[in-house]
């Protein structure tokens, strides 16, 4: 009768801990779901690895614990920490292009002084972009895209210029003007259209063969759009027919 007592009450004592199993397990599952949602909300490279490691650790019951922060190759970077390194080159970069826009402002603005070229060079430095405006009584013949040769000293300056810091700018575009000598108002002729696209281009291709790279430039023609000056005088008019350089810092697509 003893022995049969001894028996059953080893048989209760296993049984009354069999809970403890699956409390570990239930402890594990957990542990493991927590890894997942903390990851899942910022997910990245290291993150994940952290994850796999978590994960091989909790279901071979390893005693180790995954370590979420603290120095370590299985570390998780603070999104705050990232988010800060990534403004910290935004902005780096930003100064590189402000500084390249600066360049070109003020070296166009010493040549045109040095060369007394105020009544046909303009440039205007307006932070994201630097304007070049020339005068069409310096570049071309009369209703025509043939250059002046007064205009090519003026035009391998420029290209000198953009050459310094092509690789820290984003864009230049050429745009050919012409004056409203008919008085079309919103209406152009196509004589008009043409001629000013083909002064840009002609700017281009002069630049080209001075050796710059073609891969960040655009020409336009607008016409007699966008005047600058009254039609109804011819010194409004000369200051129509003009070319713009607008360089920008960077290139977006609206």
């Amino acid at each position: 009768m003893s022995k049969r007592r001894s028996h059953e009450e080893e048989q209760e004592k296993d049984t009354s801990e069999r809970w403890m199993l699956t409390y570990s397990d239930l402890i594990t599952l957990l542990l493991a779901l927590f890894i997942i949602l903390y990851t899942i909300s910022t997910t990245d490279l290291q993150k994940m690895q952290a994850l796999s490691q978590g994960l091989s650790q909790a279901f071979n019951n390893d005693d180790a614990s995954v370590n979420m922060g603290g120095s370590g190759s299985g570390n998780l970077i603070d999104d705050e920490d990232a988010s800060s390194l990534d403004s910290s080159d935004d902005s780096d970069n930003g100064n590189v292009r402000n500084q390249a826009l600066d360049l070109i402002f003020n070296e166009i603005t010493e040549y045109i002084k040095t060369n007394d070229l105020q009544e046909v060079i303009d440039v205007e430095n307006y932070g994201t972009y630097v304007k070049i405006v020339l005068r069409d009584t310096i570049l071309f013949e009369p209703d025509s895209p043939v250059m002046l040769d007064e205009s090519k000293p003026i035009l391998s300056e420029i290209e000198k210029v953009l050459v310094k810091v092509y690789d820290d700018i984003g864009h230049i575009t050429i745009t050919g003007y012409t004056a409203d000598v008919s008085n079309q108002g919103k209406y152009s002729t196509e004589f008009d259209w043409t001629l000013s696209t083909n002064r840009a281009l002609t700017v281009l291709n002069y630049l080209n063969t001075l050796g710059i790279a073609q891969d960040k430039f655009s020409v336009e023609g607008r016409s007699h759009y966008e005047a600058v000056a009254s039609n109804d005088t011819e010194e409004g008019r000369k200051k129509n027919r003009r070319v713009e350089f607008v360089i920008t810092s960077e290139y977006s697509i609206n």
